[in-house]
């Protein structure tokens, strides 16, 4: 309604603390207060959108709090500059155009180089997203994953315009049942962001190979090339 687009409008202005839209899949529940969202059934039509949109930065972070066996794939979360209140309950991740949605399936064997012993499909474990702002003046800004804590640069995400409202969106997807937002006051270090893309140019140049990093690391940047 016009009210909760004018609150919701004000909400962005504050920066007040993230929620889950009041648009969603047909399958989720949201409790808390929007802060936690839960697939009661299927393994599809889980689409949970941010209730306002990321500045630059943001991160959007969820704990997995419950997962369920018997379904293949796990959590998907990415950035859309769709309006999640035009989008019909209905609407699958499979539908949206990856001209204006860009989101990055998680998997098991995800970031164990990065130094955490929790695999980030498990319960417990903290998965997020957020566009860093760009370093020049460049219009674009870079799609990042939070997990556990470790902020990765995903291969193939093309660049993503700063100039637009961009919500996150988190597909609670699978073998993923339910999902809690967790606050985060910061985005990863920004040192850290850097040193990856260095790696990964290195990498994409030939100028290095993966055997020439640390053990740790290798999984990681193999995924990522």
């Amino acid at each position: 309604t016009e009210h909760i687009a004018l609150v919701e409008m004000s909400l962005v202005e504050s920066g007040a603390p993230l929620a889950f839209h009041q648009a969603h899949g047909a399958n989720i529940d949201l409790l808390d207060d929007r802060r936690r969202a839960l697939r009661r059934s299927s393994y599809e039509k889980s689409l949970c959108f941010s209730h306002r949109p990321l500045r630059p930065n943001e991160p959007f972070v969820v704990t997995i709090e419950q997962v369920e066996g018997g379904w293949t794939g796990h959590l998907r979360v990415g950035l859309t500059l769709l309006d999640p209140s035009s989008l019909s309950p209905s609407t699958r991740l499979e539908s949206l155009s990856t001209d204006d949605t860009w989101l990055v399936p998680i998997s098991a064997w995800q970031l164990q180089a990065g130094g955490s012993n929790r695999l980030p499909t498990e319960v417990g474990s903290r998965v997020g997203v957020y566009l860093s702002a760009p370093l020049s003046s460049s219009s674009t800004g870079r799609l990042h994953l939070v997990l556990n804590d470790t902020d990765v640069v995903p291969a193939g995400i093309p660049p993503i315009p700063i100039d637009s409202p961009l919500h996150a969106v988190v597909d609670v997807y699978g073998s993923t049942k339910e999902v809690r937002i967790t606050p985060s006051t910061s985005s990863p270090d920004a040192l850290s962001y850097l040193c990856t893309r260095r790696i990964q140019d290195l990498l994409s140049s030939t100028t290095i190979s993966p055997s020439m990093l640390p053990i740790r690391l290798q999984s990681l940047f193999l995924h990522l090339r």
